[in-house]
C-alpha cells in the first residue's frame, strides 16, 4: 500500500511538472515581439495615420506595439526611447522631433543592440537598421514646380516673388527648402524675398504669416510656398482672414483639410505635395520585424513616392484618402 502510495504521488509530481514546463513552452511560444514607436506627436492627420497604419500591420504581424507621444519635445521622445531601452524591447521605430536632438536617444539603443527603424525623418547620426520616408529634396522640386507653373499663368512668364515657409531642424523639411530652391534658381525672375524656419506649431505659422503679409504689401508677393501641413493651414488662415487673395499658397502633406481647401473656390492654397503615412508605416512595422528575426534588410532607404495633387485630381485623391481613413479608423488614436 505504501509502495502504491508512493508511485502515485510521484506520477502526479511528473504530471504536475511536465504540465508546468508545457505551459510554460507554450506562453514562451505566444509571447509577441515588442517595438516601441516613438512618434513627433499624435496632432497631425499625417502621423496620425502613420501610428494608425503601424498599429494596424502590427496587429496583423502578431507584434505588440507599444507608442510613446513626443509632443513635439525632443527631451521627452529622448526619454521615452532610453524608457524603451531599459524596458529591452525587440526594436526601437522612431520618427524624430527633430533630427539632431532624437541622437541620444537612438546611440542609447545602438549601445544596447536593440535595432532602430526611422521613418519620414532622418537623425543626423547614430546606426539604423534602415530608413523609411519620401525622396524629400523631389517634394520640394515638386512643390516648386507647381508654384512656377501657376506664376507663368498669372503673368504669361516664370516671374514674381515667394516666401517660403520651413524648419531646417528637421532634416525633411531642410531637404524639401533645397529641392525648391534648385527649381527656383533655374528662372531668374523668380525672387525668394523671405524665408522663415520656426517649429511646426500652428500658433506660429499663423503669426509668421501676419508678420510676412505686414511687411510685403499687396501687390508685392505672390506666394507663399509652406513646406508641411500646419505651416500650410496656417497660411491660409491669416491669407483669407485678411483678403489678400493675391497671394497664393503652395503646401506639402496630405491633411484633409488642406485637400478640402484645394477644392475651395474661398481658400488661397492651389496645391499640396502627398506621400503616403500609411504605406510609410507599413514598411516600417515590417522591416522592424525583419530585424527582430535577424531576416536580411535588401536596403537601407525604403523611398515612398510622391506627387502632386492640384485642382485637377483633388476630388479622385480626396475619395481614396476617405476610404482609407475608413479602413484605418479602428486604429486610430482616439
Amino acid at each position: 500500500m505504501r509502495k502504491r502510495v508512493i508511485v502515485l504521488v510521484v506520477l502526479i509530481v511528473f504530471i504536475l511538472t511536465s504540465a508546468t514546463s508545457v505551459f510554460a513552452k507554450g506562453a514562451k511560444e505566444e509571447a509577441k515581439p515588442v517595438v516601441a514607436f516613438s512618434i513627433m506627436d499624435y496632432s497631425i492627420d499625417f502621423l496620425v495615420e502613420l501610428l494608425a497604419s503601424a498599429r494596424k500591420t502590427a496587429s496583423e504581424l502578431g507584434i505588440d506595439l507599444r507608442d510613446y507621444n513626443s509632443q513635439f519635445d525632443t527631451v521627452k521622445q529622448v526619454n521615452n526611447i532610453e524608457d524603451a531601452v531599459a524596458q529591452k524591447v525587440d526594436c526601437i521605430l522612431v520618427h524624430p522631433v527633430e533630427s539632431s536632438a532624437v541622437v541620444p536617444g537612438v546611440l542609447a539603443a545602438n549601445d544596447a543592440n536593440i535595432p532602430i527603424v526611422a521613418v519620414d525623418i532622418q537623425p543626423t547620426s547614430g546606426d539604423l537598421v534602415c530608413f523609411v520616408a519620401s525622396d524629400n529634396e523631389n517634394m520640394g522640386r515638386l512643390a516648386a514646380q507647381e508654384v512656377v507653373s501657376k506664376l507663368k499663368a498669372r503673368y504669361g512668364t516664370e516671374k514674381g516673388t515667394i516666401v517660403i515657409f520651413g524648419n531646417d531642424m528637421i532634416s525633411s523639411m531642410r531637404l524639401r527648402k533645397v529641392g525648391a530652391r534648385d527649381i527656383f534658381s533655374k528662372y531668374p525672375g523668380i525672387e525668394i524675398v523671405d524665408t522663415f524656419d520656426f517649429a511646426t506649431k500652428l500658433p506660429e505659422a499663423m503669426e509668421i504669416t501676419e508678420n510676412v503679409l505686414q511687411k510685403h504689401k499687396k501687390g508685392t508677393l505672390d506666394f507663399i510656398l509652406a513646406l508641411n501641413d500646419v505651416q500650410t493651414l496656417g497660411a491660409d488662415s491669416v491669407v483669407m482672414s485678411q483678403g489678400r487673395t493675391e497671394v497664393l499658397i503652395m503646401g506639402v502633406d496630405k491633411d484633409v483639410d488642406i485637400l478640402n481647401a484645394i477644392g475651395d473656390s474661398k481658400s488661397s492654397v492651389i496645391g499640396t505635395i502627398v506621400q503616403s503615412p500609411a504605406d510609410m508605416g507599413r514598411i516600417a512595422v515590417e522591416q522592424c520585424l525583419k530585424a527582430i528575426n535577424k531576416e536580411k534588410i535588401e536596403k537601407f532607404f525604403f523611398e515612398v513616392p510622391a506627387y502632386a495633387v492640384t485642382d485637377l485630381n483633388v476630388d479622385e485623391y480626396l475619395a481614396t484618402t476617405l476610404k482609407l481613413n475608413k479602413e484605418l479608423d479602428p486604429y486610430r488614436v482616439k
